[in-house]
C-alpha cells in the first residue's frame, strides 16, 4: 500500500467511526501532512482522493471539511453505444471509468442507447429520476441533433458527460465533452515521422469525398501539411477510404496500399486515419510481402490497446483512452467544477501522446 492510500484509508475510517464528525474543519494540508509523517504533496493527493469519493470538501479560502456525506449517494447512469462495433473509442474507456467509480465508492448502472430511442420519453425520464443518478456518462458521440435520448437527458437536470466526442457534440447537445485536441495530434504524428527521416508518407484517410474535414484538416491542407514538413506533397500520396461502411473494409485498405506503393515516388511510410486502419495496412503488407518496417513503416492514430500487441508493435498517436474514463468519473463526482461553472466551458482537452513504436523505422538520429 503506497503512503497516499494508506493516508486516504487512515482519514475515511476516522470519518466513519464518528471521530471526526460531519462539518467538522480539519488542519490545514501542511498541518496534516506533519501529523501524518508524510510529504506535502502526498498530503494533497490524497485529499484530493477524498474530496472526489465525497469524504472531505475544500472550500478555498475556508479551508477542509468533514462532507456530510450521507445527504447525496453518487450514483452513474453508462449510456454504452447501442450495437457498437470495435473501433468505438467506448469499449476501451470504460474500464478505466468504472475502475474509478470503484475507487470514488460510485454505484454505477449501464443502460443500451438502443432501449434509451425506443422508450416514451416521459416514462423514461420519470424512470430515471426515481433511481436517483446523480450523473450520466454518455458513451456516444457524433450528435446531430435529432437524435431521441438528448431531451430525455436533458430533462433529468443532471451532470452529462460524453467522454470521447466530436468538435460539434457540446455545441449541439449542451453537455459537457472530453477530447482530443485533433488537428495538434495529427500534425504531431506527422511531425514525429518526419523527425525519424521519413520524406515521403503516405496518408491513408476515412472519407468518400475531398469536401470532408478529416482530422480537423481538408484535402489540400493536409497536403499543405505534408509540405510544411518537408515531405512529399502530391495528391497520388493520399487515399481516402469509407470506414463506415464496414464491408470489404480489409479489401479496400489493400487497395488503398496497393495504389499507393504503385506510385513513381513508393511512401516510406503509411500514416493512418485510425489504428484499426493501421491493422488492415498490416495485413495488406503481408499479403504484398512487404515487411514492416523494413520495407514499410506504419504509423496509427487513437491509442487502441492492442496495438502493442502486433508484431512489430503499432507507433501510434495515443489519445489517452485511460485518462479520459478517469477524468470522465472525476468530473462526474464534482460538477460543481464543470457543470456549475458559470464560464460556460463545455469542451475539455484530454493530452494526447506519441507512442514511439517498432512499425516506424528510424532512418536518422532524433
Amino acid at each position: 500500500m503506497n503512503k497516499k492510500t494508506n493516508v486516504v484509508e487512515r482519514l475515511r475510517e476516522l470519518i466513519l467511526s464518528g471521530e471526526l464528525q460531519p462539518g467538522q474543519k480539519l488542519k490545514n494540508g501542511i498541518e496534516l501532512a506533519n501529523d501524518f509523517g508524510v510529504a506535502h504533496l502526498t498530503m494533497r493527493r490524497a485529499l484530493r482522493e477524498l474530496e472526489l469519493s465525497g469524504d472531505i470538501t475544500i472550500i478555498h479560502g475556508r479551508g477542509i471539511f468533514v462532507s456530510e456525506r450521507h445527504t447525496e449517494k453518487r450514483k452513474f447512469l453508462i449510456v454504452r453505444p447501442g450495437m457498437a462495433d470495435s473501433a468505438v473509442p467506448a469499449h476501451y474507456l470504460l474500464p478505466y471509468f468504472l475502475q474509478r467509480c470503484n475507487e470514488l465508492g460510485v454505484e454505477v448502472d449501464e443502460a443500451d442507447l438502443i432501449f434509451l430511442r425506443h422508450s416514451p420519453v416521459a416514462g423514461t425520464v420519470r424512470q430515471l429520476k426515481d433511481n436517483q443518478y446523480t450523473g450520466i456518462l454518455l458513451a456516444c458521440s457524433g450528435y446531430n441533433g435529432t437524435e431521441p435520448e438528448l431531451p430525455i437527458f436533458r430533462r433529468l437536470n443532471i451532470p452529462v458527460l460524453i467522454p470521447r466526442g466530436a468538435d460539434s457534440d457540446s455545441k449541439i447537445t449542451g453537455f459537457g465533452v472530453l477530447k482530443s485536441d485533433e488537428r495538434q495530434a495529427w500534425q504531431d504524428g506527422l511531425k514525429y515521422l518526419k523527425e525519424c527521416g521519413m520524406n515521403k508518407v503516405g496518408l491513408i484517410l476515412s472519407g468518400s469525398n475531398n469536401n470532408k474535414r478529416i482530422r480537423g484538416f481538408t484535402i489540400d491542407e493536409h497536403l499543405a501539411l505534408l509540405k510544411q514538413n518537408g515531405m512529399l506533397s502530391d495528391k497520388s500520396m493520399i487515399e481516402l477510404v469509407n470506414i463506415k461502411n464496414a464491408s470489404g473494409l480489409r479489401e479496400k485498405v489493400e487497395q488503398c496500399l496497393k495504389n499507393l506503393m504503385a506510385q513513381p515516388e513508393v511512401p516510406e511510410a503509411i500514416y493512418c486515419f485510425s489504428d484499426f486502419v493501421a491493422l488492415y495496412v498490416y495485413l495488406a503488407a503481408q499479403r504484398m510481402g512487404l515487411k514492416i518496417p523494413e520495407d514499410l513503416s506504419v504509423m496509427g492514430f487513437c491509442g487502441y490497446p492492442g496495438g502493442k500487441m502486433l508484431s512489430p508493435p503499432l507507433a501510434t498517436v495515443d489519445c489517452d483512452y485511460a485518462a479520459a474514463g478517469k477524468t470522465a468519473a472525476e468530473m462526474l463526482c464534482n460538477p460543481e467544477k464543470w457543470y456549475f461553472s458559470e464560464d460556460g466551458v463545455k469542451d475539455f482537452i484530454i493530452p494526447h501522446k506519441i507512442k514511439k513504436r517498432a512499425s516506424v523505422a528510424v532512418k536518422k538520429e532524433m
